[in-house]
This record gives C-alpha cells, sequence and structure tokens, in this order.
C-alpha cells in the first residue's frame, strides 16, 4: 500500500554516538551484484566542532512516488565485504543517531531519515525495505569532518493496494530461546515494511502493542498478542491472547508439553477471545514438526499415529528457518492433500525469526486482503475475515495477483457459466533482487493443469497472462505457486549460512461447475476416528519452561555465534 502521510520519531540517543566502523568486519563475505539504483550524495563541509550531532553520515530515503519518507534498512560494506557487528545480544540494541538505531552490519531508519557516526572511508551501501521495493546501492565516500548525505528513492516493485504484509511468526525475549528486546523486534519489522505483526513467543503471552506505541508506530504497524504453544507434538500459533505483563508468562496458561491438541484448542479457546489458530513449521524437525509428529501421509490419506486433529485456521507454508526447496514442495503436497479431502486450512508464510541477522523479520510474509490497508485502521476482525476467508497470498519475495473469470480472488468462491471454459489471469510481480523461474496451477490437489517457465529479468512485472483452463467436469480449486530455482541473495534474504528460494503461493479460488452448494471436493474428509474429537481439557500442571531442543532446529551464520561461551545456547 502507499501512504501520504510523514512520520517522525526520535530515539532516545546515549550520550555517546555507537561507533560503527570501530568494529572490524570479520567474515568473508562476497557482496551481492545487483544493480545500482541512483542515488544522490553530497558532503556537507564543515569542522568537528560545527557538525554537533556527531554524525558524518546522513540517509534519507523515500519512495519514488510520492515522495514520502520510508521506513527502511542500510546495510554498509567496507572494502567489498559486507560488516558484521557484534553486538553482544546480536540485537539492534545501541542507539546511533537521529531516527536510526544499529543493527548487525545494519543502520535501521525509523522514519527513512536517520544518522550515524563511522569510521570515515568508504562504504557500500545496499538502502532496501522489504520484498515490495527494489534495492539501492550507493557508494558513498564518509569524511572525518561534516556530513555525507545520501539521498536515495526506491522503486516500488508491486502495487498492494487493499494488502497488508504480515508475519505472524516472531520471537522476541520472552520466548526461552531469542533476546531481542521488543522495541528492536519493532524496529526490525517496520523496516522490512511489515504492517501486521502477531506475537510468537515460546509458551508465552505477548503483545508488541506497547513498544509500538513507545516507538509511535502505529501510523505503520499493527500488533497482535500470540503465543506460540510449543508441545511435545508440534507448535502452534494462537492469537489474540490476553495479555498482561503483571502476570506470569504474561497470562498464559501453565502449558502442559503432553497435551493432545484438542485439549490445547479448548483450553486457548476460551473466552473472551476469537483466536486465530495456526500450525507452524509442520515438516521441520521432530517433535516440532505436526505433520511428521503424526505421521501424515498426504499421498494416501493415512495418518500413522492418530489422532489428526486438524480444527484450525490456518497451516505455515512458508517459514524463514524450515526453507529448503523439499521442505517446502512437502508442506505444499501435505496442504493440497490436506485441501482435496476438504480440510481448507489457509497457507501462510512467516519468517519465525528469532535474531535481528538471521531469519530476518518479515521474510517470508502473509499478505491479507482487507477492506482498509491503513495499519492505524486495521482491526482484528478483518485480519481473522481474511484469514479465515483465505484471502491470503504467502510469498518470501514475488507478488501473485490471481483472477478466475475477471471477478473471483484467492478465497473466493465463482459459479462457472454453463459452456464456458476458466479463464485464470495471473500476473507475477517482484522487485530486482528476486528472481522467479517457475510457474504451476495445481487443480484439486497435487494435479498440475497450467505451468510457464519464466525467464530472467529485473523487471517489475515477470509474466502477465490470461490462462485458458479446459471446462472442469466437477467443482474444482485452483492454486496458483511462483517459484525459483536460482537462489535469494543471501544478504538480502537475511541467512548466510544457507541458500534461500522465493515462492509466492496464492489460496485456492474455487470453482462451482455445477451450481450446487456445498462445493464438492474430489475425495471424502478423513474420518472422525482419525481427526480426533474435542475432549475436556487436561489441566495438569506441567512447568510452561520445558525445554525443547531448539539449538538443533535454528541453524546460524558462523559470524553470530563468534563470542559465545562453549555449550552457550545461540
Amino acid at each position: 500500500m502507499r501512504r501520504s502521510t510523514r512520520l517522525t520519531v526520535v530515539l532516545a540517543a546515549a550520550a555517546a554516538v555507537g561507533a560503527l566502523g570501530s568494529i572490524a568486519a570479520s567474515c568473508d563475505r562476497e557482496p551481492v551484484g545487483n544493480p545500482v539504483a541512483d542515488g544522490g550524495i553530497s558532503h556537507d563541509g564543515g569542522s568537528a566542532d560545527a557538525n554537533t550531532s556527531g554524525a558524518n553520515l546522513r540517509v534519507i530515503v523515500r519512495d519514488d512516488d510520492d515522495d514520502q519518507l520510508l521506513p527502511s534498512r542500510v546495510d554498509l560494506a567496507a572494502n567489498g565485504r559486507p560488516m558484521a557487528l557484534t553486538f553482544s545480544n546480536d540485537t539492534t540494541g545501541v542507539p546511533l543517531g537521529r531516527d536510526s538505531a544499529g543493527q548487525l552490519g545494519s543502520i535501521a531508519l525509523l522514519t527513512g531519515d536517520g544518522e550515524a557516526r563511522i569510521t570515515p572511508g568508504t562504504y557500500d551501501l545496499t538502502i532496501q525495505r522489504g520484498i515490495e521495493y527494489d534495492i539501492a546501492r550507493v557508494r558513498v565516500d564518509v569524511p572525518a569532518t561534516g556530513i555525507a548525505t545520501v539521498n536515495v528513492r526506491l522503486l516500488r516493485a508491486f502495487p498492494t493496494q487493499g494488502w497488508v504484509g504480515a508475519d505472524f511468526h516472531v520471537h522476541q525475549a520472552p520466548s526461552n530461546d531469542s533476546d531481542v528486546p521488543a522495541q528492536d523486534r519493532v524496529v526490525s519489522l517496520v523496516t522490512e515494511g511489515i504492517e501486521v505483526v502477531a506475537a510468537a513467543d515460546h509458551n508465552e503471552n505477548f503483545d508488541l502493542a506497547g513498544a509500538t506505541r513507545t516507538l509511535e508506530m502505529e501510523r505503520w504497524m499493527f500488533a497482535i498478542s500470540g503465543n506460540e504453544v510449543s508441545l511435545d507434538t508440534g507448535h502452534f500459533n494462537i492469537f489474540p491472547v490476553p495479555y498482561d505483563p503483571a502476570l506470569p508468562h504474561g497470562g498464559s496458561p501453565m502449558i502442559n508439553a503432553n497435551w493432545d491438541i484438542a485439549s490445547m484448542l479448548a483450553t486457548f479457546r476460551a473466552p473472551p477471545e476469537d483466536e486465530i489458530t495456526q500450525i507452524n513449521h509442520p515438516r521441520l524437525i521432530s517433535p516440532q514438526s505436526y505433520f511428521t509428529t503424526v505421521g501424515w501421509d498426504p499421498s494416501t490419506g493415512a495418518v500413522a499415529r492418530p489422532p489428526f486433529v486438524l480444527d484450525f485456521d490456518a497451516v505455515e507454508i512458508l517459514n524463514g528457518i524450515e526453507a529448503k526447496r523439499e521442505d517446502i514442495e512437502q508442506i505444499l503436497k501435505d496442504w493440497l492433500g490436506l485441501l482435496e479431502r476438504g480440510h481448507v486450512l489457509t497457507a501462510t508464510g512467516n519468517s519465525d525469526t528469532h535474531r535481528i541477522a538471521s531469519a530476518k523479520a518479515g521474510s517470508p510474509r502473509t499478505f491479507l486482503r482487507v477492506p482498509d490497508d491503513r495499519p492505524a485502521m486495521l482491526t482484528l476482525e478483518a485480519v481473522r475475515q481474511a484469514i479465515r476467508g483465505r484471502h491470503v497470498v504467502a510469498t518470501s519475495g514475488p507478488w501473485l495477483a490471481v483472477t478466475v473469470n475477471d471477478s473471483a480472488g484467492p478465497g473466493d468462491s465463482v459459479t462457472l457459466p454453463a459452456g464456458n471454459d476458466v479463464r485464470l489471469h495471473i500476473e507475477i510481480d517482484a522487485a530486482n533482487f528476486v528472481p522467479v523461474d517457475r510457474l504451476r496451477v495445481f487443480a484439486n490437489g497435487n494435479t498440475v493443469v497450467a505451468s510457464r517457465t519464466i525467464g530472467s529479468s529485473i523487471n517489475h512485472v515477470r509474466f502477465d497472462e490470461t490462462l485458458t483452463i479446459p471446462r472442469p467436469a466437477v467443482d474444482t480449486f485452483y492454486v496458483v505457486v511462483a517459484d525459483a530455482n536460482t537462489p535469494l541473495p543471501r544478504e538480502l534474504a537475511g541467512r548466510m549460512d544457507r541458500d534461500t528460494f522465493s515462492y509466492a503461493i496464492a489460496n485456492p479460488v474455487f470453482v462451482d461447475v455445477d451450481g450446487l452448494a456445498p462445493f464438492q471436493f474430489p475425495m471424502p474428509r478423513l474420518p472422525a476416528s482419525m481427526t480426533g474429537g474435542l475432549p475436556r481439557p487436561d489441566l495438569t500442571p506441567i512447568p510452561w519452561w520445558r525445554e525443547l531442543d531448539h539449538a538443533s532446529v535454528i541453524e546460524f551464520d558462523d559470524c553470530e555465534l563468534e563470542g559465545r561461551e562453549a555449550g552457550e545456547a545461540p
């Protein structure tokens, strides 16, 4: 979405401005080979005494469409290598100057206009604001006296009017495996263009709304309280939840790690909230992956270890940690296997970020179709309706605009007039750093009814065609997926330890061919004996802090682990 308001925020600065350049680069990383955007650079002369702020670098970022200042992130590289800063707790931590805060190798511009003091020298700056904008790259000589000012205009890669970008799986200090302060997490989200966030701390109720208000970021982001309920059978997001910082664990119920899923759902669905429930990283590693734990086989519809409770609103198909192509393809099959049997869970994409530099906030993300796309005007009900209505596109890079017969988008149903074929209009857009190689259209399960190879390009529009699909004989749902065999640039994907790949998944459009309700799915639903019932909850108090082996799940860049004691958890 585009906005026309200018927001001014000043972080309380420390007495001494942090010296970014005083911390040497420690990792041998190659710079990203992407096109350089035009950026204006000026050097304002003056003595050190005249420069009262102490800063010698100022970066101003604006939207090229409407000249609006944009919260954004500046990554610094020196001598051809990205800087690897080692703040002790891997967070933004240190205020650097007006409207800016330090990250690992980055400056976060809270309002799009920020200053910092760094060691004089020549730097390559990469300026970005998540996947909705092109990156800009600028080389600047930072003086010892005076100040270098960089003016950059970011090009929007695709319009998102009527949609908001969300991340429903983020961790911060309440989690037993994260030490990111709440305000730093808000900074990391806002500068990536995330407009809706749900906290997801292990067995803790938490809400980022307080930090969002403190930073005066309500115009940019809508925060929802949440809890990642972490059981021996899997991990599950619940949001919103009643949050009270005065209560132990934010008011979370005592978590029984051995709970059956139905008991857990019954406990968290107690009034007064109307919670959204989501299955997280369903194939990551057992016991944290629900589909693996129960032994779900989408090809046969068998479950090795029932019950396979499916009373959820959503399932996380794209996850910033569970990012291997084979993992995503398996989860895609899992989800399509449920859809064809009438178990319709909304596909989402979330970062699962635990740090600032690894598994970057907002990558992947979930786009929601909403009545009013201004974050300050969002409501919980609008978020609920978007998720439960499946008006959702999950993506780690590309944008998918999908319309059937000029009217129906993701989550919608359309009746196909007699004799008509299915006209499926698909537009794929992407920023200049996002590769897209392939388009697939799935029908009524794991059957591909159309596919296209997409040529390499840095143009925003990668594909824009109407596909004609012969009229189906039965009611049919269509799922559109775009992806790439070429990995995302590591510095821009937020993962330095391995390749990640861009995917976009549009939730199904349902085409009714006979005009008779309800929609007829191609296969029968799983039997009740397999999916279980809803017994009364077991409230046996098991300590909430029962640990899971998170260190075996989250892969970190070696640079992030420098300075840690042997055996210390990441």
